[in-house]
């Protein structure tokens, strides 16, 4: 599955939360792609409730493979970067992982540090074999 330049940030909170309970009960779902559109005006904007709630639904996934590009957080609070980081930690079935700037020159990866410090301190329960930064 693939969310491209989706754009919440003018929605209700409820709105990005739904998308992630969505995502984290669709017993199929084994590759999840998110990404921001290719054009330079709807970017992918998604809410902290987002990264919150696929935090919260990690452990119960199947998801496998989760490719990241040109996601940029810096509107976000930093609890937003953390949860994103909790999330790829705690899917139990996570061996491929691809995060990258999607070579747009109008938007690029921006990942707060909390992204990198949750992830550090994460690590050791993440079973991920394949990474690319």
């Amino acid at each position: 599955m693939c969310i491209q330049g989706c754009y919440l940030r003018e929605n209700d909170p409820t709105a990005s939360r739904d998308l992630a309970r969505f995502l984290g009960f669709l017993p199929c779902l084994t590759d999840l792609t998110i990404k921001n559109s290719d054009g330079q005006y709807r970017n992918l904007s998604l809410l902290d409730d987002f990264y919150h709630e696929l935090a919260r639904q990690a452990s119960s996934s199947k998801i496998g493979k989760v490719c990241i590009e040109g996601c940029d957080l810096r509107e976000n609070d930093p609890t937003a970067s953390r949860d994103l980081a909790r999330f790829l930690c705690f899917l139990p079935c996570l061996t491929d992982l691809t995060i990258k700037n999607n070579g747009d020159e109008y938007v690029n990866l921006y990942l707060l540090e909390d992204f990198y410090h949750e992830l550090a301190r994460q690590a050791s329960s993440s079973k991920v074999i394949y990474k690319v930064f």
